[in-house]
């Protein structure tokens, strides 16, 4: 078996590198030899995953966070979304910051814990998510997959913001406080959205969007406790405008599952999701940032392969 371990050192604000030095050794003992690759800039990942699995790789273990299994994923499936090796499998050694997917995933989030799901683990094939990008009117259109989540609005914007400006804070309070700012200052967005094949528009207007294949983001908000990683639907989270005043009642909510309860929120299963904006705006795939004006959003059921418990 052919196996290699893409490393991203910069993950967890740091740490991963030292993490990985330690369990190295005992990743030697369980699987045998493997090729180590260091990443050693952003969006590295992307091609060194389209290498190994033109070369064949039987096994790629990602060790890192969210943004991490991000930039791997997207180096497996090629401009048609098909991928490009169906018998590659896929282990998280988990080191990031946020660690949202591997909740979805039922991972641990020890690293040590992580190896011996690889070793001793079974497979799960799950669905990615696509996103045809178009910047702005006239710009062109990019293709970028992701495997977590989608946000769109107020979401894309913190995130944008948490990408430029340097935090101490824990991930968890972090996003929390971005984000609390955030809806103090924020008005709706002007966008528009249509579902299904039949294109049937929502009514807004809204604040923010979130498509889901997981159930978390943001560290820990849990935005779509019905979503599964592997039914080939995205879960559609749309929020309107909340009175401010309210925002100290309701905060709770975004950590317990219950915030799809709360009036200004609805949620619905969708396999095509077309939004478009009266300007371009932040959106966020998996914690990596873009600008888009106008995007289409679909889903690649259950095409890659992972090892869990």
């Amino acid at each position: 078996m052919k196996i290699a371990a893409i490393v991203n050192p910069k993950s967890a604000g740091g740490k991963t590198f030292k993490i990985w030095k330690k369990i190295k050794v005992q990743a030697l003992k369980r699987l045998g030899p493997f090729e180590e690759i260091i990443t050693r800039s952003p969006q590295e990942a992307t091609g060194l995953a389209r290498q190994l699995v033109k070369n064949n790789f039987d096994l790629i273990m990602i060790v890192g966070g969210d943004g991490t299994i991000h930039e791997v994923i997207n180096g497996l499936l090629d401009a048609d979304g098909k991928v490009i090796n169906p018998n590659i499998k896929l282990g998280i050694v988990n080191s990031g910051s946020g660690c949202d997917y591997i909740k979805s995933l039922h991972l641990p989030t020890d690293p040590r814990e992580s190896l011996s799901v690889i070793v001793d683990g079974h497979t799960r094939k799950v669905d990615v998510g696509c996103a045809k990008i178009r910047d702005k009117k006239g710009g062109n259109t990019v293709t970028r997959y992701f495997i977590n989540s989608f946000s769109y609005g107020l979401g894309g914007d913190v995130a944008h913001d948490l990408s430029i400006k340097k935090s101490f804070l824990p991930t968890t309070l972090k996003y929390f406080v971005a984000s609390s700012l955030k809806f103090f200052l924020a008005k709706p967005y002007g966008f528009k959205v249509f579902v299904g094949e039949n294109k049937k528009e929502i009514p807004g207007p809204f604040v923010n969007l979130f498509a889901c294949n997981g159930r978390f983001s943001g560290g820990g908000m849990y935005w779509a406790p019905q979503a599964q990683v592997d039914d080939g639907n995205l879960d559609l989270v749309l929020v309107r405008d909340i009175a401010k005043w309210r925002l100290a009642l309701i905060g709770h909510k975004i950590y317990d599952g219950t915030f799809q309860t709360i009036p200004e929120v609805t949620h619905q299963a969708a396999n095509n999701i077309h939004v478009i904006s009266d300007k371009p705006s932040w959106v966020e795939l998996d914690g990596e940032i873009y600008m888009a004006e106008e995007f289409e959003l679909t889903v690649i059921p259950r095409v890659l392969e992972f090892m869990v418990p």
